[in-house]
């Protein structure tokens, strides 16, 4: 049986340990939708997003995205664009083995443009798409989540890529109101 003092020791290890999944939980919960998106837009949120991503992983990120700064899109296509390039910067991270990144967002009167743009290694997309089966080998599964969210939205993916030319993904959302709900955020 162990001592009083072992015990407490033992409890302020569980204490520390317990704080330690909090803070994990908070940061993950904050990655999946974060509160910067809600209350200031997808420029911001991108921008944080990108400085984190910068200083966790030494890939610089730049973020473009000037007509965000005076409109906000429908919360809908601010979380899906927000989660696709969170999903592409991941896609960069485990295979471009690339040094910066350009991330440019762009509204129209019909729809947004979301650019996601390395200076990695690239690959053959032609043949990564045209490869029987390529959706369900795994190693394509960011590219397929990418594609389900835009085209919940009614949106469009492209890929561009050639080996050691580096990759780009555009991503365009159409802004129609018939093809998305109701923004119901009280600011607008």
């Amino acid at each position: 049986m162990p001592t009083f003092e072992e015990a407490r020791a033992r409890l302020g290890e569980l204490r520390g340990i317990t704080a330690a999944l909090l803070d994990e939980v908070r940061r993950l919960a904050r990655g999946l939708r974060p509160s910067v998106l809600d209350d200031l837009g997808l420029a911001a949120a991108l921008e944080r997003y990108a400085a984190d991503y910068t200083h966790a992983h030494g890939i610089a990120v730049d973020v473009v995205a000037p007509e965000l700064a005076l409109t906000r899109l429908p919360a809908e296509v601010e979380t899906a664009l927000y989660r696709i390039a969170q999903e592409t910067l991941t896609n960069v991270l485990k295979h471009a083995a690339a040094k910066a990144v350009s991330l440019v967002v762009r509204r129209e009167s019909s729809g947004v443009h979301l650019t996601v743009e390395d200076d990695g290694r690239g690959f053959d997309s032609d043949a990564l798409l045209q490869a029987p089966g390529w959706a369900s080998a795994g190693k394509s599964l960011g590219l397929l989540d990418i594609r389900e969210r835009a085209a919940l939205l009614n949106g469009a993916v492209t890929l561009e890529s050639r080996p050691g030319s580096g990759t780009t993904v555009h991503v365009y959302i159409p802004l129609k109101e018939e093809n998305h709900g109701e923004d119901s955020r009280p600011d607008r």
